[in-house]
């Protein structure tokens, strides 16, 4: 004993030195025990009560006190009525109040250690904590022991006190007592709740070199904080470790695995873990039937969670509110929203216990896939049922679905309601209502709402800033934008992608790319990576304003720095070049394109072709064109028009006709800019029988109306650069 001892307390008191190095206050606490060994200093406890305070006689054991007439029997009473529990916490202060009368003999500790467990299972951990104050200071006959400084250490642990968990611990040692694994369990669950992982793994680690006898709770309690912390794969080690040992995993070990498993989307691991649980004899509880369900329900697989529930009523349990709240949602994702409502109105037939989260739910289904009056008609349900009152939450859902429609008067009119009921609107609320403001297009009653919000002393965040910028942006009113984007700096808020996008979109409206520039070169410095929406912005404006060269640059810095690209993004360039009669560059960004993770797609390929056309490059426009099958893709009746021009532009109408049937054979019908280009290409060549063959095959698809004006009309149409319409 005394050697399983040693090791047992180096290694806590391992654990004890990391806390000792992050904090001083573990430390402070544990000088003022040593100064006062007789109990723990005041600044431990929170809602304390003084020392002498007095209760009322009202609790059962006051009434009947007469009727014990033996100190063993008072003892008895106390175990009986802590086992039963308290209803309210006065009847277990009246009862301790009692206890500290009994003083000839005095209640051992176990009395005392029975009312401070069934205290903090109410739970009231500060006042198990004041409690012992008292009981410290009314006899130093009474010691507490391990037992007492585990509750002691579990309420400290409860209310985010841990270094002062850790300061308890050091009392467990100077009163010579050996933390048991019950003590261990509960200072790393302590250090877990706290945010501290790394530390309660390295007190665990600290714990299996030295051989102390953790038990599967233990091993549960860091598996659980790994899968919270993404850290799956380390906590299948454990896991493995831990079967290696020979203990034993239970169902909540099992449930954390598959939780952490179901939040990184490894479904099929996820149920190999739960077959080999039913293989051990390990029955799946609620929590677990929930957990997969609520995995099912957000990856669209509804059918296999409606088979899950039930599995939970044969298995003889009561789904939980939040297993019903996940299956709703289920469907609402699923755009099954009329089955969601039929789902809830059998809950509500069947008086289920129907809490502000499921009607949340289905109201969020019901405004997102537009169906805001039914959502008006659950609120008003809401209102109606005393047990389950709207908060803000329900409103701003209802407000923003409202404002998405277009319908801000109704949205206002909620509004107004809603604070009428005393509900404070936050800043989600107000911003539902400044976006749907600005989408109609009323800026002065949007600053107005803003200018309402901060008068009531809410906040504004990024996202606020942001739909006022980005709208100013959109009507072209930049400056006002800037002057906005003044007071959210000045607000200590950065701006963010979004920021930067609109304000890079306005300017480039408003044809001042300089500014553009500049705000792209000011989101670098502030370490915001571009994405491909600017990207895409400023090279456009770029193009617009025919500055080709900085196009290209930032074209080729975009690749280099990994800044990625879009079908559209990859386009502009290439058309911008061509448009500017710089084929030969658009043939460079073309390979810079090809070799990269975005395919070029048939628009890319039909913006090079037009480009060779128009420069009389037909010989390398046929190449590109030739080139199309092979990466998959089919021309389209722009490409074919396109290489129609080419031919007829040189003369070469023999080739032209060979596409001209091409296209019909691989199933891409000609339209009329097909046919007029053909004709006139004829017509150029003074072959009026061919010219006619095909004007009559126009009048016979009916592209064609009138034969008499098709000469004059022919000779005479605008020029096409191929790209007539499908």
């Amino acid at each position: 004993m005394t050697g399983r001892r040693t090791f047992s307390a180096a290694a806590l008191k391992q654990g004890r030195q990391i806390h000792h190095s992050t904090s001083t206050s573990s430390a402070a606490g544990t000088q003022q025990m040593e100064g006062n060994s007789s109990y723990l200093p005041s600044d431990l406890f929170t809602n304390s009560t003084s020392s002498n305070h007095g209760f009322n006689s009202t609790d059962e054991f006051i009434n009947n006190r007469n009727e014990v007439d033996s100190f063993s029997q008072f003892q008895r009473f106390i175990g009986h009525r802590c086992k039963l529990g308290f209803y309210k916490i006065e009847d277990a202060l009246n009862l301790f109040d009692q206890m500290l009368l009994q003083t000839k003999p005095s209640l051992p500790i176990l009395s005392y250690n029975q009312l401070f467990g069934a205290v903090s299972k109410m739970p009231h951990y500060s006042t198990v904590l004041t409690l012992y104050k008292r009981m410290t200071i009314a006899s130093l006959q009474i010691q507490p022991d391990l037992w007492t400084f585990t509750i002691l250490i579990n309420c400290l642990c409860r209310l985010n006190q841990i270094e002062f968990a850790f300061s308890v611990l050091g009392r467990i040692f100077r009163w010579g007592y050996e933390p048991n694994v019950v003590t261990i369990n509960t200072l790393l669950k302590g250090l877990c709740n706290d945010n501290k992982v790394s530390k309660a793994m390295e007190l665990f680690q600290n714990l299996q070199k030295t051989g102390y006898p953790l038990n599967v709770i233990s091993y549960s309690v860091i598996i659980d904080s790994l899968c919270r912390q993404g850290m799956v794969n380390d906590s299948l080690t454990l896991f493995s470790l831990m079967k290696k040992k020979r203990i034993v995993p239970n169902v909540v070990t099992y449930s954390c695995l598959i939780h952490g498993l179901c939040n990184l989307g490894h479904w099929d691991e996820a149920k190999a873990h739960l077959k080999e649980m039913q293989s051990c004899g390990i029955s799946p509880d609620v929590t677990i039937f929930n957990i997969l369900i609520d995995f099912l329900c957000n990856n669209g697989k509804v059918d296999l969670a409606f088979a899950v529930l039930g599995r939970i009523f044969r298995c003889g349990y009561e789904p939980l509110v939040q297993t019903l709240s996940s299956l709703l949602k289920g469907l609402c994702n699923d755009d099954n929203v009329s089955k969601a409502m039929e789902l809830f109105r059998k809950l509500q037939q069947t008086r289920y216990p129907l809490n502000v989260i499921t009607y949340g739910t289905v109201i969020t289904g019901l405004c997102n896939t537009g169906k805001v009056h039914m959502a008006l008609e659950l609120l008003e349900e809401m209102n109606e049922n005393r047990k389950c009152v709207p908060d803000v939450d329900k409103y701003t859902i209802i407000i923003g679905g409202l404002c998405k429609q277009g319908l801000v008067k109704d949205g206002l009119t909620l509004f107004s309601e809603m604070k009428k009921k005393g509900i404070s609107p936050d800043v989600v609320t107000y911003n539902s209502l400044i976006h749907g403001l600005c989408n109609v297009g009323q800026w002065d009653e949007a600053k107005a709402c803003f200018e309402e919000m901060l008068s009531c002393g809410i906040l504004p965040c990024v996202i606020t800033f942001n739909i006022l910028i980005d709208f100013l942006c959109k009507v072209r009113m930049v400056a006002k934008a800037r002057e906005v984007l003044g007071v959210m700096i000045c607000k200590g808020m950065e701006p963010d992608m979004f920021t930067f996008s609109s304000l890079i979109h306005g300017y480039c409206l408003v044809g001042n790319v300089d500014d553009a520039a500049k705000i792209f070169n000011v989101m670098i410095c502030m370490n915001c990576k571009p994405d491909v929406v600017i990207y895409n912005t400023l090279i456009d404006g770029l193009c617009n304003i025919k500055c080709l060269k900085e196009a290209t640059r930032l074209f080729n810095e975009m690749h280099t720095n990994g800044g990625g690209t879009s079908v559209l993004n990859q386009n502009l360039l290439p058309d911008g070049l061509c448009e500017d009669n710089h084929p030969g560059e658009a043939i460079k960004v073309f390979h810079v394109i090809d070799d990269g993770e975005l395919q070029p797609d048939i628009i890319t390929y039909n913006i090079l072709i037009d480009g060779m056309v128009r420069v009389g490059q037909l010989k390398v426009a046929k190449e590109i064109f030739n080139l199309i099958p092979a990466k998959g893709l089919e021309p389209n009746v722009i490409t074919y028009n396109t290489m129609i021009k080419g031919f007829c532009n040189e003369g070469m109408l023999g080739d032209a006709y060979q596409v001209f049937l091409q296209m019909e054979e691989k199933g891409c019908p000609p339209n009329e800019v097909t046919f007029k280009t053909l004709v006139k290409g004829y017509l150029q060549k003074k072959d009026d029988v061919m010219a006619m063959l095909l004007i009559d095959e126009m009048i016979n698809r009916g592209l064609l109306l009138k034969k008499s004006s098709v000469p004059m009309s022919l000779l005479n149409m605008p020029k096409t650069d191929g790209h007539g319409s499908g």
